[in-house]
């Protein structure tokens, strides 16, 4: 049970590079393997920026051969696209943080970093939101200051990201009466977090 991000990256696919009637499979699959080439291209950015254009080369390389990484780009599922998008987040996040003591402008970085989770929400609800908030709380914990998250612009940010994402959220549980909620939080999410879940052997 998804939400709807993965389904209408597919259909555009398709659309422009399908035979609807065809029914091929390849077409379905292009949105994971751009989305993993994206991984490798923003893997290669963010290392360089954090630690030196050498280390970014050999993240990116490293990232490029991984084989899960690999498996994901060559099926028709959300993983590959979810990293994208939860990477880029994060990119934009560093950029911004690294920036906390300077006067450089980021707006252009902070609306990434909400178009980014927007489309994540989209794409896997609350996934990306734990994965950048676990990243954020981290930061304030060790660091102990909270001054540098006014360069997220939250005032105008969040409601870009409610923008993106909240418009089928509210469609699908008013057309479900609240049923997709219950079952995608109370079975999947919870399902995943505490017991074996879909074939797994743990959570």
């Amino acid at each position: 049970l998804q939400p709807a991000g993965i389904y209408w990256l597919q259909v555009a696919a398709v659309s422009v590079f399908g035979d609807v009637d065809a029914r091929e499979i390849w077409p379905h699959r292009m949105p994971s393997w751009l989305s993993a080439i994206g991984v490798v291209f923003v893997t290669w950015w963010l290392g360089a920026l954090l630690f030196g254009p050498l280390t970014g080369r050999f993240a990116a390389a490293l990232i490029a051969s991984c084989v899960l990484l690999g498996i994901e780009a060559h099926i028709a599922k959300i993983d590959a696209t979810l990293c994208f998008a939860v990477l880029l987040a994060e990119a934009s996040l560093a950029k911004i943080y690294l920036s906390r003591d300077s006067q450089e402008r980021t707006r252009r970085w902070a609306a990434l970093f909400w178009i980014a989770l927007g489309v994540g929400v989209l794409l896997k609800g609350p996934i990306p939101l734990m994965i950048v908030g676990g990243t954020i709380l981290a930061l304030i914990i060790i660091e102990r200051r909270t001054a540098w998250l006014g360069k997220l612009e939250p005032i105008w940010g969040a409601p870009l990201m409610l923008a993106i994402a909240a418009p089928w959220y509210i469609a699908i549980g008013v057309s479900t009466h609240g049923d997709f909620f219950r079952t995608a939080l109370g079975y999947s999410l919870i399902g995943k977090l505490t017991q074996a879940h879909q074939s797994h052997g743990g959570p």
